[in-house]
């Protein structure tokens, strides 16, 4: 008997592999995007909650201007005012209030 392992049993490996190694890489792709999400309705809460609800709401809205450049300096794209407005959008259609 030989403990060789054939052209035939490698490519049924690997075939496994590939199919182990893409079924991984969509979960982390759903994994993120939930998280995303998540993220995206937590700011708008923050912003909602903290900020805009306050007596001085046209005063928290030069501050949503700072804070898109701050966040925009540390993180990148992704936070400019108009998102960090429709976060707070999503928030509001989304909460369980």
């Amino acid at each position: 008997m030989s403990n060789l392992i054939n052209n035939e049993n490698i490519n049924f490996l690997y075939k496994e592999i590939v199919k182990a190694i893409d079924n991984s890489k969509r979960n982390v792709v759903t994994a993120v995007n939930s998280e995303m999400v998540i993220l995206y309705w937590n700011i708008g809460k923050i912003i909602k909650t903290e900020i805009l609800q306050s007596e001085k709401a046209e005063y928290g809205k030069s501050v949503i201007s700072d804070l898109s450049k701050d966040l925009t300096k540390e993180y990148g794209k992704g936070y400019s005012q108009r998102n960090l407005f429709n976060m707070v959008k999503f928030f509001e259609t989304f909460h369980d209030e």
